[in-house]
């Protein structure tokens, strides 16, 4: 749980409606855009079209996170835990963690 936190705080730099620092600038321009919006309609397709990429974009880094989080990290952190039990001296330990950092290298 704890690893959790740590690699959710970077996809919430991501998302503005969660504190996220990357783009703060959305946040006070998502109430003020559709109004100008309204008075050009060129505009406002523009502007739709770019609410749209900004929610696919979400939607995929999200995704990629869940995917990195659960398919890979989970599944590697099992299996070093278990090597990590059976660690018999420091340099089992080192190939356990070699064999670990190598299996989140390949998921990834």
């Amino acid at each position: 749980a704890k690893c959790w936190s740590k690699q959710t705080k970077h996809a919430n730099d991501l998302d503005p409606d969660r504190g996220g620092r990357v783009l703060p600038v959305m946040r006070g321009m998502r109430h003020t855009l559709p109004r100008r919006g309204k008075q050009n309609q060129g505009l406002s397709a523009v502007l739709k079209k770019g609410y749209v990429l900004r929610a696919e974009m979400d939607h995929f880094v999200k995704n990629l996170t869940s995917y990195m989080m659960f398919e890979v990290l989970e599944c590697a952190w099992a299996e070093f835990d278990e090597e990590l039990a059976r660690a018999g001296d420091l340099d089992a330990l080192i190939k356990a963690h070699e064999r670990y950092l190598r299996k989140i290298l390949q998921g990834a």
